[in-house]
């Protein structure tokens, strides 16, 4: 079962092509995201330099894409690690999204900086411009799928981790060296694919909407939606505002409803952190998503991982099968009466 039956429908698609984050689709409703963001303090002209080596470009993957652009729409300091706003641009749907993002990173070492100020310091791409990173983005997703067998082809791609890299006669040299020049050149590889890259300005026009906005002009507020959670206290771990005779307890882990943006339903193990604290939002369990690869959770030692969203509201929680619970050593912990609360 394949996912492209040739290397044409590949390169014909947006998990090839990628989309500006304004007109992103997913490609399949359960694929994550790969994508690229620009922080706001460095400006869009300083990014359409080429080229320029102060460029810092974060990479990332997400299951949901909206809210990680809101989540990363802020600054914000945390343990001493600074977090600059940020705003999406360009994004691929793809399955196994950890996979793919490890294998961009992985590609790109050379161009990671250890910041210990800076949050997640190893998702930031340093002296490589927006056009040519994208290109390069697209070469790792092209080699993963084929690692992967999603594309039906006997083609073999090799592309192995520069330290310079050569753009047509633009060269963008690494922070790391090593022993031996490992140089990739773009050119070379494209003609290899027998692909065109696509020309620079056409994408910038397609990244960088005309904006006729006023800078000074002040926009009336707008009302807030019945359905939103901005007004809503954190939760709490009293089990006060649940209406069943019993609920989970906090500490429990579950398989969880996530919607998506086109309404979409789908279930992923959580864990349960508290309980719907408010008069707008009853009812709901308080809940951080387990980080998933291919379905199953990923562990670091004994602890389970979880993404990087922040906790949520979700209406719906099932109980794990004790058969899969005992596979991957999850804790189950069994319905309690609502006037009780176990805690962590």
């Amino acid at each position: 079962m394949y996912l492209f039956d040739s290397t044409q429908e590949f390169f014909d698609s947006p998990m090839w092509k990628g989309e500006r984050f304004y007109d992103a689709k997913p490609y399949r409703p359960w694929f994550g995201w790969i994508y690229i963001a620009l922080y706001d303090h460095v400006g869009v002209e300083e990014y359409k330099k080429d080229p320029n080596p102060d460029a810092q470009i974060k990479i990332g993957q997400t299951s949901n894409i909206d809210r990680r652009n809101k989540e990363l729409f802020r600054n914000q300091t945390s343990n001493g690690k600074t977090q600059k706003k940020a705003s999406i641009v360009y994004a691929w749907s793809v399955p196994l999204s950890i996979k793919f993002e490890n294998d961009i990173k992985t590609l790109l070492a050379a161009y990671i900086r250890k910041d210990n100020t800076r949050t997640q310091s190893s998702e930031i791409i340093w002296g490589i411009p927006i056009i040519p990173l994208i290109n390069i983005i697209q070469l790792s997703i092209y080699k993963t799928c084929l690692s992967l067998r999603f594309i039906r082809t006997d083609v073999e791609f090799n592309l192995r981790p520069p330290d310079t890299i050569l753009d047509a006669s633009i060269e963008y040299a690494g922070a790391r060296k090593y022993i031996v020049p490992h140089q990739l050149v773009m050119d070379d590889i494209f003609a290899q694919l027998d692909i065109e890259k696509g020309d620079t300005e056409p994408l910038f026009d397609y990244i960088f909407l005309q904006d006729d906005r006023i800078a000074t002009q002040t926009q009336e507020p707008q009302p807030k939606f019945e359905d939103t959670y901005e007004d809503v206290p954190e939760f709490i771990t009293e089990t006060t505002f649940m209406k069943r005779s019993k609920v989970y307890p906090v500490g429990a882990y579950v398989n969880a409803e996530y919607v998506d943006r086109f309404d979409a339903k789908s279930n992923h193990l959580a864990l349960i952190v508290g309980y719907a604290g408010g008069d707008k939002v009853k009812n709901q369990y308080a809940i951080k998503w387990l980080l998933e690869d291919n379905g199953n959770p990923v562990k670091d030692g004994d602890a389970f991982e979880f993404t990087r969203d922040p906790w949520e509201y979700t209406k719906k929680v099932f109980k794990i099968q004790k058969a899969r619970a005992t596979k991957f050593n999850i804790p189950l912990k069994t319905q309690v009466p609502r006037l009780y609360s176990l805690r962590l």
